[in-house]
């Protein structure tokens, strides 16, 4: 539930590649670990997507407006 506090707040801030999305939550993370944890916000956004929370737009996510 953090994890995904963080992604909405991120897009929330106009933060809609999952690179940069890891870059603001994981802002010291070794290099050699950035995929991994890239994978993983992507796993989170593809699961706020299927709750109707998000949405793709080509590489770019985006909170769904209520």
């Amino acid at each position: 539930m953090l994890r995904e506090r963080q992604i909405l707040g991120a897009l929330r801030d106009g933060i809609s590649d999952p690179t940069k999305i890891v870059e603001r939550i994981y802002p010291r993370l070794a290099t050699p670990l950035v995929p991994v944890a890239r994978e993983s916000v992507v796993a989170h956004l593809l699961k706020l997507e299927k709750d109707g929370v998000t949405r793709r737009d080509g590489e770019a996510w985006h909170i769904i407006d209520p």
